[in-house]
């Protein structure tokens, strides 16, 4: 991923903070569904918020920061420098150098 990418979802409109929640389920392999399980939320939520239609709330934050250690400041504001190194990097490691998501198989729930 280039700085031009990061610079593009580096705020806190809800297409960014779609986008992120996009980067932080592709580099979890997890589908929609086992994804919003790993926070608490369903499936029409982790759309929603992925469309930008509503963003996640203080009990969804709490489980992302917990289920994928990443901050409640890199998915509502874009602060890549609250990250920790590793996390930054499995991040990156999912997202094509013009921003797109690299595409993988997801993990299916059960």
């Amino acid at each position: 991923m280039n700085d031009e990418a990061i610079a593009r979802y580096w705020d806190d409109s809800n297409e960014a903070v779609a986008w992120r929640c996009r980067v932080v389920r592709a580099a979890s392999g997890l589908s929609q569904t086992a994804f919003g399980e790993a926070v608490g939320a369903n499936k029409e939520l982790v759309k929603s918020w992925e469309r930008g239609g509503s963003q996640p709330q203080r009990p969804h934050l709490r489980a992302l920061r917990e289920a994928f250690q990443i901050t409640s400041d890199f998915i509502l504001m874009g602060d890549w420098q609250s990250l920790r190194a590793g996390t930054w990097s499995d991040l990156r490691a999912s997202v094509n150098a013009d921003g797109t998501l690299v595409k993988r198989q997801t993990a299916r729930s059960r």
